[in-house]
């Protein structure tokens, strides 16, 4: 027996002497996967023993101490690693759960969120150095320099910032970035801003070409050559005058097909919605049968990070038989950018794509004499448009619940939710 609890206690301090020699390399994984310090430290990535190289995650501070953490996947992976929940770990081993958002859609990379602790807060209102995750997936995640045992410096979402990319299927590139059209109602000329596309860090240019428009947070940048594209390729924006680029989080991937337009997949429809969301999924199911009703035939919801039951909701909805898919989005208040990514990635698609929130629902005083909704009702709106008109809007008005404290399953506008607003049509 005395020879036993000597070997478990052998075990266990050969395992938290593995846990803790993992930190200061720059690894952080389960401890029966923790690699030894035989790591070496690259310019951007980890090699580790097996040969794997593992690219640094991303960080960036969110409002309300939350930081967002961007885990690249491994280049032999076809899914991002660690879909499960994680932890983060802080300055001086001070740690939060961190909660899995999902693959972000253009490049894969698994998002988790999690909260700073009040504890270590004053460490992140200057420097913020990201933090480390250990993954309950038990897969390998790099941060930090191995060699000095110090991490790279988030990036804050208060600041300039490039966030997401995405390579359409016409040739372009669409750059999400916040901080460069400050002024309602005005952006800055395109030829003002250089799409810039480099390898590691900006010091590593691969293309630095002009922007061809400027709207809000999206700016059309031209692809990179082709011939000159690494595995990890990074994009990011120059504006006219200034010396530095602006922080990017953002990588380029090449175009691919997505499952809406690959070829015999879905076929092209006359009217898909798209929305933005954070824990509405109790709206969710009223709104998407109501539309399905009147003439939606797709639906595209971009999650902002919901913490309720956003994929159940969904997967009910998909096995009832609607067309549904969700789309992980965590960047805050970026809904038109949301719009504008799903509009540019599922435009062979639709015929017109309708951008309303899930408390909004479209009708027309002429649908009120009718006994039964019909998907003829939206179809013929549509129908109506001229040909050279690309653009349709619809007035609202705001109604309440009419006197109903529960959601109605059939999805009907003349008895609706609790507050909301009804979208005309002529």
């Amino acid at each position: 027996m005395q020879s036993r609890r000597q070997h478990a206690a052998a075990i266990l301090s050969v395992m938290a002497l593995l846990f803790f020699v993992c930190i200061p390399a720059g690894l952080i994984t389960s401890v029966s996967q923790c690699w030894l310090p035989l790591a070496v430290r690259g310019e951007s990535t980890t090699t580790v023993s097996s040969g794997r190289r593992s690219p640094l995650p991303d960080a960036v501070l969110l409002p309300k101490w939350q930081v967002l953490v961007l885990l690249t996947r491994p280049n032999n992976a076809t899914t991002a690693p660690g879909p499960g929940n994680a932890t983060c770990v802080f300055r001086g081993g001070v740690s939060s759960p961190a909660r899995s958002l999902g693959s972000l859609p253009a490049s894969g990379r698994h998002a988790y969120t999690c909260i700073i602790p009040e504890p270590v807060r004053s460490h992140y209102n200057h420097d913020a150095p990201t933090p480390l995750l250990v993954s309950a997936a038990s897969s390998v995640i790099t941060t930090g320099d191995g060699a000095s045992g110090h991490s790279p410096g988030m990036l804050k979402w208060s600041d300039r910032i490039v966030y997401e990319s995405i390579a359409t299927g016409g040739g372009e590139v669409l750059v999400f970035a916040k901080g460069v059209n400050t002024r309602k109602k005005f952006n800055r000329a395109a030829q003002d801003i250089w799409c810039l596309y480099y390898h590691g860090d900006t010091g590593n240019t691969v293309a630095s070409l002009p922007a061809t428009t400027s709207a809000q947070q999206v700016f059309r940048c031209p692809p990179p050559p082709a011939k000159t594209t690494p595995a990890e390729l990074r994009v990011t924006l120059v504006v006219a005058g200034e010396e530095e680029p602006i922080p990017s989080l953002a990588t380029y991937d090449p175009p691919r097909h997505h499952a809406s337009t690959e070829p015999g997949k879905k076929k092209k429809r006359l009217i898909c919605a798209c929305t933005m969301v954070r824990d509405m999924a109790k709206f969710l199911r009223e709104w998407v049968v109501y539309h399905a009703t009147v003439g939606v035939d797709r639906f595209y919801v971009y999650d902002n990070g919901s913490e309720d039951d956003l994929a159940d909701q969904t997967h009910r909805l998909t096995s009832a038989g609607f067309d549904i898919s969700t789309e992980t989005w965590p960047w805050p208040k970026t809904q038109e950018a949301a719009l504008s990514h799903g509009s540019a990635v599922h435009r062979d698609s639709f015929e017109w794509m309708v951008f309303i929130d899930v408390d909004e629902f479209i009708f027309s005083p002429h649908w009120a004499r009718s006994e039964n909704q019909t998907k003829s009702m939206l179809q013929s709106v549509v129908a109506s448009v001229k040909q050279d008109v690309g653009q349709v809007s619809l007035w609202c008005v705001d109604f309440g619940p009419s006197g109903r404290t529960t959601h109605p399953e059939e999805g009907s506008p003349k008895a609706t939710h609790a507050g909301g607003r009804r979208c005309g049509a002529a």
